[in-house]
């Protein structure tokens, strides 16, 4: 089974006995701080303040990466659903990509400091 949830939604689950019932793999997908800011504007569906709430959410979850088994990457979406399907097979959590949370939320806050000039 699959399941996909938020850091809060995957902290309740760690909390349930959901997981004496299941053999789960947690997953964090993530971009850098600049692409992410980027693909939300380009999508034109929120306003300013919906987009700073989502930045802000995303500082917010990045506190949580370490709690994961396995950190992928999003930068090309065929790459990163062959990495998740790799999770999904795999028997050992040996898929740990290289996050800096202190980078990405350093370049969150400079960002959300400069997002007007992007609307």
């Amino acid at each position: 089974r699959v399941l996909f949830r938020s850091i809060n939604g995957f902290r309740k689950i760690l909390l349930s006995s959901f997981v004496e019932s299941y053999s789960l793999k947690s997953v964090f997908i993530y971009v850098d701080a600049i692409t992410l800011k980027n693909r939300i504007i380009s999508r034109r569906g929120e306003n300013l303040e919906q987009v700073r709430n989502r930045l802000e959410i995303a500082i917010e979850e990045s506190y949580g990466v370490e709690e994961y088994d396995y950190v992928i990457p999003n930068y090309d979406i065929d790459t990163c659903v062959e990495s998740v399907i790799k999770v999904i097979r795999s028997t050992s959590n040996n898929m740990k990509a290289i996050y800096d949370g202190e980078k990405f939320r350093k370049e969150m806050r400079e960002i959300l400091v400069g997002i007007g000039e992007d609307f």
